[in-house]
Formats: C-alpha cells, structure tokens, sequence
C-alpha cells in the first residue's frame, strides 16, 4: 500500500511541477495503427509525409519521448504529452507518413509542415489552428478546403482545389496565394490578414482591421465589411 501511494505522489508530483529535458537527442520508430487526421497540442515539430505505410519516427530527450504520446484514436493521430507539464527541453521532431490526410488540427505553439504535395484524389481538407501554432502544407486536387485559425498562428498552404473556405478570428494569418481555389469564401474577425488566389468567384466578410488580398480574375466578387478591413487585389 507504501509503494502504491508512493507511486501515485510521484506520479503527481511529476505532473505537478513538470518534466525537464536530460541528456542527448535520441530517435525511437514507434509502431503506429493506419490514421488519415493529426491533431497536434504539445510543442512538437511535425513533418508529414504521403506514403503507402503508416510509420512514425520521433527524435528528442529520452525522458521526454517517455511521456510524449503518438495514440490513434478513431484513425486520428494524436501527438500530445497528456497531463504532464514538459518544461524547458531540446526540439521534438515527429516524422510521420500516411496514405492519406484529410485533416490537421494544431492546438498550442507546435509546428506542421508536408514534406511532400498532398494527392487528395478530390477529398475533403481541414487545417486548423487555435493559438500561436504554425503549419505549411502542400494539396493537390482537393475538393474543398476548410482553413480556419484563432489566436495568432499562422498558416501557408500551396497547391489546388475547388473550394476554399477561410475563417481567422484574432490576429493569425492565413496565405493562399499559392493555393489555386475555384471558389473562396473568407471571413476575418480580429486583424488577421488572408492571402487568396481564386479563379471563378470570391466572397468575403472582414469585421475589425483584417486584409483580404488576392490574385487572380474571379468572375464575381461579394465583399462585406463592418470594420477598417478592406479587400485588395494584387498584380
């Protein structure tokens, strides 16, 4: 009964006042369940790549990657470190590969970014960020997209797809200049700023000081603004 309380008050204390990164950088290959989403709420850097087999290799401390987890949960990756508080430490890296990606959600200051172009066969995409994260990815024959940030991430994406739909409450920034859309519907509220390139026809709402720029010669333009926000075509 001594060690089991034992083992609890350490377990608390262990998560009460957190784990500090000790010794050198390691690399483990963990075995993985075939997933097509990540969601990602620790300080991880994360590389996505398309592959036939799903594989995941993290680089970081040992003590560390004992509480960094890498769980498949309804073929939903998650990349978290639980209810342990992870205090000052060296870089994780999480290498990933997967057939397909149809989602990555970003909670927190980690970073996302595709090491190769997304084929996504015209599904469906969703990216997200709720804080300071980061992410930069590469689609290709989407369907639709739906991007949307709130805090102050920040979010790049490239490629192409029929329908972006953009949503960014707070001070983030979404750029899709490289990212070919038939149709865009961006909506801003906060001063976060959005950069589109659009072919057939544009929609956009901005409520406080956000920018909507955008390349290209859509058919039609609907722009409605409660704010200094303004819509801005770039040569």
């Amino acid at each position: 009964m001594f060690i089991c309380l034992f083992v609890g008050f350490a377990s608390g204390q262990n998560s009460l006042l957190g784990v500090k990164g000790e010794g050198p950088v390691i690399t483990q290959n963990r075995s993985t369940q075939a997933f097509d989403a990540i969601d990602v709420s620790n300080d991880a850097d994360v590389y996505v790549t398309q592959g036939s087999s799903p594989s995941i290799r993290v680089e970081g401390q040992q003590n560390i990657l004992d509480v960094l987890k890498t769980e498949v949960e309804g073929k939903r990756l998650k990349i978290h470190y639980g209810r342990i508080n992870v205090r000052k430490h060296e870089p994780v890296k999480v290498y990933v590969t997967t057939a397909m990606l149809t989602s990555v959600h970003i909670s927190g200051s980690s970073s996302v970014k595709s090491e190769s172009v997304w084929d996504l066969r015209h599904e469906d995409f969703e990216s997200k960020i709720s804080g300071s994260g980061n992410m930069q990815l590469k689609i290709r024959e989407a369907d639709q997209v739906k991007s949307s940030i709130s805090g102050s991430g920040n979010m790049t994406l490239g490629g192409n797809c029929n329908a972006l739909d953009v949503h960014i409450s707070g001070s983030g920034n979404a750029n899709a200049f490289d990212l070919v859309a038939g149709n865009v519907d961006a909506s801003i509220t906060g001063s976060g700023n959005c950069s589109v390139n659009v072919q057939e026809s544009l929609k956009v709402h901005t409520s406080g000081s956000g920018d909507v720029r955008y390349k290209g010669n859509p058919k039609s333009i609907n722009k409605r603004s409660t704010g200094s926000g303004g819509v801005t075509k770039e040569s």
